[in-house]
C-alpha cells in the first residue's frame, strides 16, 4: 500500500467533477462496507489524464447496494454489477469477486464474492488497471497497488497481474487490448506477457466483430480488417523473437544458474540490439497501417497528443539543460574541481 501524498492536489482537483463518486463511496463506508475506485479511472489519474468514467468496487453485495441507493439499473447484477444514478450521470458498482471459467472467452460462467480486495483486482486484465484508491476515511488517498502496477507504469510496460495464458485464454480481446494500450500510450509489453499472446494469437478468430468494433470502435469489415493485420503484425513480432534468441542461463548440477561466458554476453547484447532496431521498424510499419483504420478526426487528435507530449519531453529537456543537476563527487565539464596550488614559503 502507498500513501500518494504527491497526487492529493491533482486528485482533491480530480474530485471536483466527480462529487457522485465520493458521495456513493461515503455512503456505503457509513453502512459499514469498504469501497474504492478502480481500473481505468486510478491508471488514467497516475497517468495525469482526466478519466472518462469513474468505476467503484466495494465489498457490498449487489442486494445491499440496491437497498442504500434509490435509483439503480441491473446491469450484470449476475456478476456482482450494479448501475448507480446520480446527478444524471451513471456509476458502475461492482462486488469484490473471483471468477470462474470463461466458457464463451467473454463473461465468467460464475462467480463468488468476497471480502477480499486483492482477490478482486487479481482478476483484472493488466498490472495498470489493478490498482485501487481510497478517497475518504482513514484511508484518504491511499493506493492499493498489489501487482505494483504503479511500477510498471513507471518503467511504461504492459503486463499481466496473474498467468498471462491463463488471462487471455479467458478472454482472448484482451490480446487487442494490450496492443491497444501499448499503442495509445507508448508502453513496452512484457516478455512473458507477449510471448504469451504469440502463444494464443490463433485464438483471435474466436471474437466476435460486435466485440473488435465496441472495443476498437471500427465498423464490421474495418474490424474484419484490422483483426487479419493484427494477425500478421503478431506473427512477425514472433518470427524477430525468435530470429534474435537470446542465451538463457542453464541450472547446474546443484541447482544453482551458471553464469553466461564473455562470449554468450556479448552474444545476447548483438542480439538484443538487432531485435531493437527490428521491434522499431515494425511498429512504424504497423503504426501507418493503423493510421488507416482511424477517421481523419481520430487522426488529427492522435496528432495533437503526440505533439503535446513531444512538446513536454522538450520543455522538460529545457529545464534540465538550463539547470543541470550536479552529482556530488561530478566535475563539470571544463571546470576543475581541484583547489589553487599554494606557493611553498
Amino acid at each position: 500500500m502507498l500513501h500518494i501524498t504527491h497526487l492529493a492536489l491533482f486528485l482533491s482537483f480530480m474530485i471536483l467533477g466527480a462529487y457522485s463518486t465520493t458521495d456513493i463511496i461515503r455512503l456505503l463506508k457509513d453502512n459499514t462496507h469498504d469501497a474504492y475506485i478502480v481500473g481505468g479511472c486510478v491508471r488514467d489519474t497516475l497517468l495525469g489524464r482526466i478519466p472518462g468514467d469513474w468505476d467503484i468496487t466495494t465489498s457490498a453485495h449487489p442486494e445491499k447496494i440496491k437497498q442504500l441507493f434509490r435509483r439503480t439499473i441491473d446491469t450484470g447484477i449476475e456478476h456482482g454489477t450494479v448501475t448507480v444514478r446520480m446527478h444524471g450521470e451513471s456509476y458502475e458498482v461492482t462486488t469484490y469477486r473471483v471468477d470462474g471459467e470463461y466458457s464463451d472467452h467473454r463473461r465468467p460462467d460464475s462467480v463468488v464474492f468476497t471480502d477480499n480486495l486483492v482477490e478482486d483486482l487479481k482478476r483484472r486484465d493488466f498490472t495498470i488497471n489493478a490498482m485501487a484508491i481510497a478517497l475518504n476515511g482513514e484511508q484518504k488517498y491511499e493506493l492499493i497497488d498489489p501487482f505494483d502496477g504503479i511500477g510498471d507504469i513507471k518503467r511504461k510496460i504492459m503486463r499481466t497481474p496473474c498467468d498471462p495464458d491463463k488471462t487471455f485464454s479467458d478472454d482472448p480481446l484482451r490480446m487487442m487490448r494490450a496492443v491497444r494500450f501499448a499503442t495509445q500510450l507508448n508502453f513496452d509489453i512484457y516478455p512473458e506477457t507477449f510471448e504469451a499472446i504469440q502463444r494464443n494469437a490463433y485464438r483471435l478468430e474466436i471474437i466476435s466483430s460486435e466485440r473488435i468494433v465496441e472495443e476498437l470502435n471500427l465498423d464490421d469489415a474495418t474490424a474484419a480488417r484490422f483483426t487479419t493485420v493484427y494477425s500478421q503484425y503478431v506473427q512477425e513480432m514472433h518470427a524477430a523473437y525468435k530470429q534474435h534468441a537470446m542465451i538463457r542461463p542453464q541450472k547446474g548440477e546443484d541447482g544453482k544458474k551458471v553464469r553466461l561466458t564473455d562470449e554468450q554476453v556479448k552474444h545476447n547484447l548483438e542480439e538484443q540490439l538487432a531485435l531493437s532496431q527490428t521491434i522499431i521498424d515494425l511498429r512504424k510499419k504497423y503504426y501507418k497501417e493503423y493510421l488507416k483504420f482511424l477517421t481523419p478526426r481520430q487522426i488529427e487528435k492522435l496528432g495533437k497528443m503526440e505533439k503535446k507530449q513531444a512538446g513536454n519531453v522538450q520543455k522538460t529537456w529545457g529545464k534540465r539543460q538550463a539547470s543541470p543537476q550536479v552529482r556530488p563527487g561530478h566535475r563539470p565539464m571544463g571546470k576543475s574541481v581541484m583547489p589553487p596550488r599554494q606557493e611553498k614559503k
